[in-house]
C-alpha cells in the first residue's frame, strides 16, 4: 500500500518524510514493492506444491 499512497500527505506524515524525498525515492519503492511481491508469490507457490503426505 506503501508503494501507490507514497506521496500522499497523511502518509508522508505518517513516516515522516518530505515530499521531495517522496517523490525522489519513487520508483526505488516501486520496485522495492515489486520484488517482495514475487518473494510472496515463490513462497505461496512453494508452499502450495509440497505434497500432501509429506
Amino acid at each position: 500500500m506503501k508503494m501507490f499512497l507514497r506521496e500522499a500527505r497523511p502518509v508522508r506524515a505518517l513516516f515522516g518524510i518530505s515530499a521531495k524525498i517522496a517523490a525522489d525515492t519513487r520508483v526505488m519503492a516501486a520496485n522495492r514493492g515489486l520484488c517482495t511481491g514475487f518473494l510472496v508469490a515463490g513462497l505461496i507457490l512453494a508452499l502450495l506444491a509440497v505434497p500432501a503426505g509429506a
